[in-house]
């Protein structure tokens, strides 16, 4: 249960807030009608194949599906020096 109002990227404006990160470039993975806000609020946000229509609009690339580890495989591809 959360706060009416309460979504995942004001959590997330929450805690760049408290860390004083105002220049953290976010990036997000979301699949459902509560990422929304995230995926377009973030720097850079993606969405599973198997997300809804809606968030699959909503993010800035579409990804494998999570049944084949899309979020591991995109993470591999924007980082390949920390899996090394």
């Amino acid at each position: 249960m959360v706060e009416p109002g309460l979504t995942k990227w004001n959590g997330i404006e929450m805690l760049m807030e408290a860390l004083a990160l105002e220049d953290a470039r976010v990036i997000a993975f979301g699949d459902d009608h509560n990422d929304l806000d995230m995926l377009t609020g973030a720097a850079m946000s993606f969405a599973p194949r198997n997300a809804i229509q809606a968030a699959k609009q909503a993010a800035d690339d579409i990804i494998p599906s999570n049944n084949d580890d899309g979020v591991a495989v995109t993470l591999r591809k924007l980082f390949p020096d920390v899996f090394e």
